[in-house]
């Protein structure tokens, strides 16, 4: 679950409300419907969450190792909260993650941090931070790597816009940063200024 949540970046409460039939392991893509907060499970707060995602190789990973050691998947009837918080349907879903004491679906987001983060990260002897930092991993890796737009990061994650992926992640530091003029050159098919171009351009 964590592998997956630093490599795709959606939120905690996403992915525990995570479903097979949100999954295409053949395309490399999940469909994020769903939350579960406080132990309700609710449609996406907003529309814009409600998005489809191309995976990075290692969340496509995770998934493929979930999917072979658990191939008889539980079937769950859940009720599901509609975006007016009023009306309630029942879906059929095969959830993705799973306690792993249980094998039942995750109680809720709280317990996810309280008594399965919290626990490792004692036991690696790392100070407490909460799993919200895997998808602050995922989104600062994006940014640093220079290569995906704004834009495009904030859609990947669900935001309504890309400032907040600028407030939230934008500080950007030099030595983690890619060689963005070396990149530019290149995308821009730039010839790289030497002494012998120098003396062509005086």
């Amino acid at each position: 679950m964590v592998q997956f949540i630093i490599w795709a970046g959606p939120r905690v409460s996403e992915t525990i409300a995570l479903a097979w039939e949100d999954v295409d392991l053949k395309q490399g893509t999940v469909t994020f419907r769903r939350s579960k907060v406080r132990g309700a499970y609710r449609v996406t707060k907003t529309r814009r969450s409600t998005r489809k995602v191309r995976l990075l190789e290692p969340a496509w990973d995770a998934l493929r190792k979930l999917d072979a050691i658990n191939q008889l998947k539980t079937v769950d009837t859940v009720d599901i909260v509609e975006r007016d918080n009023k009306t309630v349907r029942k879906h059929k879903l095969h959830f993705v993650f799973l306690n792993t004491k249980s094998g039942l679906p995750h109680v809720s987001d709280f317990v996810v941090r309280d008594r399965f983060f919290k626990a490792h990260l004692k036991a690696a002897g790392v100070r407490y931070r909460g799993p919200g930092q895997c998808r602050h991993t995922y989104a600062s890796q994006l940014l640093t790597t220079g290569v995906a737009s704004v834009d495009w990061i904030a859609e990947q994650m669900g935001h309504t816009s890309a400032n907040m992926i600028r407030q939230h992640y934008g500080m950007w530091i030099n030595e983690d940063g890619p060689d963005v003029v070396g990149m530019l050159q290149i995308a821009l098919n730039l010839q790289p200024v030497t002494e012998t171009t120098m003396g062509e351009i005086v």
